[in-house]
Protein backbone atom coordinates (compact mmCIF):
# COMPACT_ATOMS: atom_id res chain seq x y z
CA UNK A 1 0.00 0.00 0.00
CA UNK A 2 3.02 2.30 0.58
CA UNK A 3 3.35 2.18 -2.88
CA UNK A 4 0.04 3.37 -4.08
CA UNK A 5 0.20 6.08 -1.61
CA UNK A 6 3.70 7.63 -3.51
CA UNK A 7 2.00 6.89 -6.84
CA UNK A 8 -0.75 8.57 -6.33
CA UNK A 9 1.35 11.89 -4.80
CA UNK A 10 3.92 11.57 -7.63
CA UNK A 11 1.16 11.59 -10.14
CA UNK A 12 -1.10 14.27 -8.58
CA UNK A 13 1.92 16.82 -8.54
CA UNK A 14 2.90 15.43 -11.80
CA UNK A 15 -0.85 16.22 -13.20
CA UNK A 16 -0.23 19.35 -11.53
CA UNK A 17 2.95 20.67 -12.69
CA UNK A 18 1.70 19.67 -16.75
CA UNK A 19 -2.38 21.37 -16.17
CA UNK A 20 -0.28 24.63 -14.57
CA UNK A 21 2.08 24.40 -18.04
CA UNK A 22 -0.66 23.73 -20.48
CA UNK A 23 -3.09 27.02 -18.52
CA UNK A 24 0.56 28.97 -18.93
CA UNK A 25 0.53 27.92 -22.79
CA UNK A 26 -3.11 29.15 -23.45
CA UNK A 27 -2.85 32.26 -21.48
CA UNK A 28 0.56 33.17 -23.65
CA UNK A 29 -1.25 32.04 -26.66
CA UNK A 30 -4.11 34.39 -25.83
CA UNK A 31 -1.88 37.86 -25.04
CA UNK A 32 -0.16 36.93 -28.28
CA UNK A 33 -3.53 36.87 -30.12
CA UNK A 34 -4.68 39.93 -28.61
CA UNK A 35 -1.30 42.26 -28.80
CA UNK A 36 -1.12 40.70 -32.67
CA UNK A 37 -4.68 42.06 -33.19
CA UNK A 38 -3.92 45.51 -31.53
CA UNK A 39 -0.91 45.86 -33.94
CA UNK A 40 -2.91 45.25 -36.72
CA UNK A 41 -4.98 47.92 -35.27
CA UNK A 42 -2.41 50.65 -34.57
CA UNK A 43 -0.30 49.48 -37.82
CA UNK A 44 -2.52 52.51 -39.92
CA UNK A 45 -1.80 54.84 -37.41
CA UNK A 46 1.54 53.67 -37.18
CA UNK A 47 2.28 54.44 -41.04
CA UNK A 48 0.57 57.74 -40.99
CA UNK A 49 3.02 58.86 -38.68
CA UNK A 50 5.68 57.75 -40.44
CA UNK A 51 4.54 59.01 -43.46
CA UNK A 52 4.40 62.48 -41.85
CA UNK A 53 8.09 62.03 -40.53
CA UNK A 54 9.77 61.28 -43.58
CA UNK A 55 7.49 64.38 -45.26
CA UNK A 56 8.88 66.40 -42.80
CA UNK A 57 12.22 65.24 -43.10
CA UNK A 58 12.10 65.72 -46.62
CA UNK A 59 10.92 69.30 -46.47
CA UNK A 60 13.76 69.95 -44.11
CA UNK A 61 16.00 68.36 -46.24
CA UNK A 62 14.69 70.47 -49.26
CA UNK A 63 15.12 73.49 -47.99
CA UNK A 64 18.15 73.81 -46.18
CA UNK A 65 21.25 75.23 -47.68
CA UNK A 66 23.27 71.84 -47.49
CA UNK A 67 25.38 72.45 -50.55
CA UNK A 68 26.71 75.47 -49.50
CA UNK A 69 27.38 73.37 -46.39
CA UNK A 70 28.91 70.94 -48.09
CA UNK A 71 31.13 72.85 -50.19
CA UNK A 72 32.75 73.99 -46.74
CA UNK A 73 33.36 71.15 -45.68
CA UNK A 74 34.76 70.01 -48.54
CA UNK A 75 37.25 73.17 -48.29
CA UNK A 76 37.74 72.41 -44.35
CA UNK A 77 38.73 69.29 -45.36
CA UNK A 78 40.85 69.70 -48.19
CA UNK A 79 43.26 72.61 -45.07
CA UNK A 80 42.89 69.66 -42.62
CA UNK A 81 45.62 66.97 -41.02
CA UNK A 82 43.46 63.89 -42.38
CA UNK A 83 45.44 62.02 -44.63
CA UNK A 84 45.44 58.65 -47.33
CA UNK A 85 42.13 56.97 -46.72
CA UNK A 86 40.22 58.91 -43.99
CA UNK A 87 40.49 62.13 -46.20
CA UNK A 88 39.36 59.97 -49.61
CA UNK A 89 36.51 58.34 -48.00
CA UNK A 90 35.73 61.89 -46.47
CA UNK A 91 35.33 62.99 -49.69
CA UNK A 92 33.78 60.63 -51.16
CA UNK A 93 30.85 61.18 -48.63
CA UNK A 94 30.65 64.50 -49.38
CA UNK A 95 29.92 64.09 -53.01
CA UNK A 96 27.63 61.79 -52.80
CA UNK A 97 25.59 63.46 -49.94
CA UNK A 98 25.97 66.36 -52.72
CA UNK A 99 24.78 64.28 -55.60
CA UNK A 100 21.57 63.04 -53.07
CA UNK A 101 20.39 66.78 -52.44
CA UNK A 102 20.84 67.49 -56.46
CA UNK A 103 18.96 65.04 -56.84
CA UNK A 104 16.02 65.29 -54.35
CA UNK A 105 15.88 68.98 -55.18
CA UNK A 106 15.33 68.10 -59.26
CA UNK A 107 12.53 65.74 -58.29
Amino acid sequence: MKGVWKGLVVGGLTGAGVGMLLDLLALGSRQATALGDKAVEMAPVAADHLKAAVAAGSARVEAAEIPDHLVEAAHHLRDSELTGQAKDVVLRAVKKGRTLVEDSRSS
